[in-house]
């Protein structure tokens, strides 16, 4: 199972705020921040010299480079526009395809 810490009570998660932890001895975590968080969350993984896989955008962002000089390996999740990977809860509670316009990629990092 993968190890995660979510945004709001969930009772599979590791625990609730993600920033309020101390992740240093945890191995094997999941990483999915939003988007507008990457570059804080980066650098607090960074702080606690943290491993882990972390899903986010394939874009040219400020934060990119951090990334890539931490990156032990990645690959492509899910192409622009795809339809068959992510999905989220609508308001009806049934899932449905989340479809970003950009390729999402999982990096394996490690901040020592």
């Amino acid at each position: 199972p993968l190890r995660f810490f979510s945004r709001y009570y969930d009772h599979l998660a590791e625990g609730v705020n993600v920033f309020s932890q101390q992740l240093e001895n945890l191995e094997g975590l999941f990483c999915f921040p939003p988007m507008p968080m990457i570059s804080m969350f980066l650098k607090f993984l960074q702080a606690q010299r943290v491993s882990c896989v972390v899903v986010v955008p394939r874009i040219s962002a400020s934060w990119y480079n951090l990334l890539q000089a931490n990156a032990v390996s990645s690959c492509i999740v899910a192409v622009p526009y795809c339809n068959k990977v992510f999905s989220i809860s609508a308001a009806t509670g049934k899932r449905v395809p989340k479809v970003y316009d950009h390729a999402m990629i999982a990096v394996a990092v490690k901040f020592v």
